[in-house]
């Protein structure tokens, strides 16, 4: 390659997590760098609601990148094609970029979409990815985090002939990805609306991205994810796909919730049903009781 530029995604979302995304993020980049330190031009592009350029592409030494990256901070909600615009422009043809994010973009370039999951986002992002590829530049994308809109990010890289990885599996842009293999696929569970109860499942435009989002689940369900947190909601309908996190609908912040909607939660309880937020409705493009796929991962050691 000629040149690589990262554009690291460090708004408020990237700050949730166990570990924190922005520390995963920070260990991709490494990885990601490292082969390049010394000979190949690296640059690096950071962003919230503006793009910042850290680094403007050039030889470097990965000590002098890892200590840009470890002062960062998460901050503000997440313009993802602002970053990735600002990032192709630094690029050289045939250069490379090189998104680190959880896909969870707030707004449109000229902010007048403004809510997690909606597609409209998208929607530039891929118009943005295809201009990328007449320019000969390819978009590389991780996703970062339990709850990351993997749809959007495996579309950036498909149409620049780029690669995807998850932050889990990721081993270096010339190294092949671990492999993820599937322990278990519940199919045809009909959704419901988040409980009141859970903070997520009333975002609004600043809280939104404050939290990891979850859908509710068996006890059983629950218990697989803890041993191997990689989980993933898809749409059998349109084949989009986002990861999840999972919370079991027996935690006690669900009391209320499993006395009022006995009928609901027992469905969740025989997996027949799943309780998503607004974000995960919004960005699989989900009608009312319609039916997704949770499938249980893992990553090979």
């Amino acid at each position: 390659m000629k040149n690589l530029v990262v554009c690291l995604d460090v708004s408020e979302s990237m700050g949730c997590g166990t570990p924190q995304k922005l520390k995963l993020a920070v260990d991709v980049i490494v990885k990601a760098v490292k082969p390049l330190e010394g000979v190949t031009p690296v640059g690096l592009v950071i962003f919230d609601s503006e793009p910042e350029v850290l680094l403007e592409p050039r030889v470097v030494n990965l000590s002098e990148v890892r200590e840009l990256l470890e002062k960062l901070k998460p901050r503000g909600v997440s313009r993802l094609a602002a970053g990735l615009e600002k990032s192709i422009s630094l690029t050289l043809k045939g250069g490379e970029v090189l998104v680190v994010s959880d896909g969870r973009a707030n707004l449109t370039l000229d902010r007048s979409v403004s809510f997690e999951g909606k597609l409209e986002i998208e929607q530039e992002l891929v118009k943005i990815a295809r201009g990328a590829a007449e320019q000969h530049v390819k978009i590389h994308t991780v996703a970062v985090g339990e709850d990351a809109f993997v749809n959007t990010l495996k579309m950036l890289s498909e149409e620049s002939n780029g690669l995807f990885s998850l932050a889990e599996t990721f081993q270096g842009l010339n190294v092949n990805s671990k492999r993820l293999h599937t322990i278990t696929t519940i199919e045809n569970l009909t959704v419901y609306p988040a409980p009141a109860e859970l903070p997520q499942a009333q975002p609004t435009w600043t809280r939104e991205s404050q939290l990891i989002h979850v859908a509710v689940a068996s006890d059983k369900l629950y218990e697989k994810y803890r041993e191997n947190p990689v989980a993933f909601l898809r749409n059998p309908r349109n084949g989009r796909e986002a990861r999840v996190a999972i919370l079991t609908v027996e935690d006690p912040i669900l009391n209320a919730y499993r006395k009022r909607m006995v009928k609901v939660v027992q469905s969740v309880r025989e997996e027949k049903a799943i309780l998503l937020d607004r974000s995960y409705r919004d960005f699989l493009l989900l009608e009312s009781r319609e039916t997704v796929e949770l499938r249980l991962c893992r990553v090979e050691k």
